[in-house]
């Protein structure tokens, strides 16, 4: 952010955005008009508040998106935002948050609902057939890429506990409890979340192109993410009120919609890590967070996508 806007920028959120649009169409508004042109600068701050004109643009596509594939628009909208904010992540191979040219080139055909898929059979389970939005390849059991999808994003949640100088284990509650089950309700377990109880955070990805909640999906944008929260609570409840945890359902769809139970808790936490930082706005926080958790997603789903589809196997 400029020095002109700073002391704007400390009061409303997106003024960088809006002098930048102004300082884009000082310049190129002459120019533009003498081609013929409509000049629609897509600013957006460092910390991912995006313009007024450029919201403008993303309500469109996003309106475009839901008639193409037949889902709501609210729903769209999520997807262009979070493809959008894993751009502005800074990559860290370590944590596996980074994408290669042949990855992005992937997620943005997905994203855009272009089938990649040619009819051809899963080279993994060839009884199966690829479609072309990419169920099947997101929730094939073979290879791994589920497991290693949510272990990536169990690591930046759990990454983004420590930064936040928040205590967390991992895989926690195997062994213990009155029935000694080998059940873990805690992929990431924090022994003082609020008001000093223990928060048991279990992440789960789900499909809203699943057949038992593709109906509800298509109505409501979340509704997959919903029905995943309501099965965690009904597998896990009885076992962390037995340990004295809360359980927590991480939920988020395939296309990056987290569910609302999440949403809630991943505001806490952003809370916590602006605190840390000395962060003026929470919204750079929050902005950071879901970058990475989304980046985490989409680099997971387009490696699955990659390694069974045909059209991209000269680039993987």
């Amino acid at each position: 952010m400029g020095h002109i806007t700073l002391n704007e920028a400390s009061i409303h959120e997106g003024a960088a955005a809006l002098a930048a649009e102004t300082r884009k169409h000082a310049a190129n508004d002459a120019r533009c008009q003498a081609l013929g042109w409509s000049c629609i600068p897509l600013a957006v701050e460092t910390f991912g508040n995006w313009g007024r004109e450029a919201q403008c643009v993303f309500s469109r596509l996003a309106t475009l998106l839901a008639l193409r594939q037949g889902r709501p628009k609210s729903s769209a909208v999520r997807d262009i935002y979070g493809c959008l904010s894993i751009s502005l992540v800074v990559p860290a191979p370590r944590l596996n948050l980074h994408l290669d040219p042949s990855e992005f080139q992937a997620g943005i055909k997905w994203w855009l609902g272009i089938d990649s898929s040619q009819c051809a059979n899963c080279p993994y389970c060839p009884s199966h057939c690829l479609d072309p939005l990419g169920h099947h390849a997101l929730t094939c059991k073979y290879r791994g890429d589920v497991v290693s999808r949510h272990n990536r994003l169990r690591d930046v949640f759990l990454e983004s506990c420590r930064r936040a100088c928040i205590g967390a284990r991992v895989e926690a509650g195997s062994g213990l409890g009155h029935d000694q089950h080998r059940t873990r309700p805690a992929d990431v377990l924090v022994p003082d979340w609020v008001l000093g109880k223990p928060a048991a955070f279990d992440i789960t990805v789900t499909s809203p192109l699943n057949p038992s909640t593709l109906t509800e999906a298509s109505a409501m944008a979340g509704s997959a993410a919903l029905a995943a929260e309501q099965r965690k609570h009904h597998a896990n409840d009885a076992k962390c009120s037995e340990l004295g945890w809360k359980c927590v359902p991480l939920a988020v769809e395939s296309y990056g919609c987290w569910g609302i139970e999440a949403r809630q808790h991943l505001a806490r936490l952003a809370s916590r890590l602006a605190t840390r930082y000395n962060q003026s706005s929470k919204s750079q926080a929050t902005s950071s967070l879901y970058g990475r958790l989304n980046l985490a997603l989409v680099s997971a789903n387009v490696r699955a996508l990659l390694s069974r589809s045909m059209s991209f196997q000269d680039t993987y």
